[in-house]
């Protein structure tokens, strides 16, 4: 699994793609690309993510109806690229490349 990290409101969003960034800036704090998220979605969807709306659910497994509130999310997720793995060698410890650096001395020829 990728990991996710929680970015904070005055965290900077570099964008490589303008038209992609909500707030058409190059360069955006998350708070306002947060706000112009909020600002995009519909006036239902708004209020559903505020406050939420009063509802009943009525499940498949049985129960009856439940009264409660029905509300939404917005996530905004930011996923590192993976890291590389960077090997190190100890001072002392032959490498793959030391290998081929002594067969490709002993292959050249003396003048």
């Amino acid at each position: 699994m990728k990991e996710i990290i929680e970015l904070g409101d005055d965290d900077v969003i570099s964008m490589k793609n303008i038209n992609l960034n909500l707030t058409k800036q190059l360069m955006s704090k998350f708070s306002d690309v947060k706000q112009v998220a909020k600002n995009y979605v519909g006036n239902p969807l708004l209020e559903w993510i505020s406050n939420g709306t009063e509802c009943e659910v009525l499940q498949i497994n049985g129960g009856g109806w439940i009264k409660g509130r029905i509300s939404a999310r917005i996530a905004i997720d930011f996923v590192p690229d993976a890291k590389e793995e960077i090997i190190e060698v100890e001072e002392g410890d032959k490498s793959v490349l030391d290998d081929l650096r002594e067969q490709l001395n002993k292959d050249v020829p003396t003048h």
